[in-house]
């Protein structure tokens, strides 16, 4: 317990020497913290509009292979998983 608080005051001391660049830095991921939740949120739009339509266009695809419990078009839930499966490249190509 004794070390842990001596590790605590170094990295206070660290914020300390550098305290104003370290506040900008902070600063500017708060004033662009509003930007980030608007470009997330028109993603998900975007992510809820192609989940209903695949849902209508691929809903009654058969399960086989890569196309499982999890990875279908059936409902919205599993859309949006396949959906974010494509998205980050999790073997998008399989699909």
């Amino acid at each position: 317990m004794f070390l842990r608080s001596f590790r605590l005051l170094r990295i206070l001391r660290i914020l300390k020497r550098g305290g104003k660049k370290i506040s900008m830095i902070f600063n500017t991921f708060v004033i662009t913290l509003h930007t980030l939740v608007n470009i997330g949120s028109l993603l998900l739009l975007i992510l809820y509009i192609y989940a209903v339509v695949g849902m209508f266009v691929l809903g009654k695809v058969k399960r086989n292979g890569i196309i499982n419990d999890y990875i279908n078009f059936e409902n919205i839930g599993n859309a949006f998983m396949t959906l974010f499966v494509i998205t980050t490249g999790d073997s998008w190509n399989a699909i």
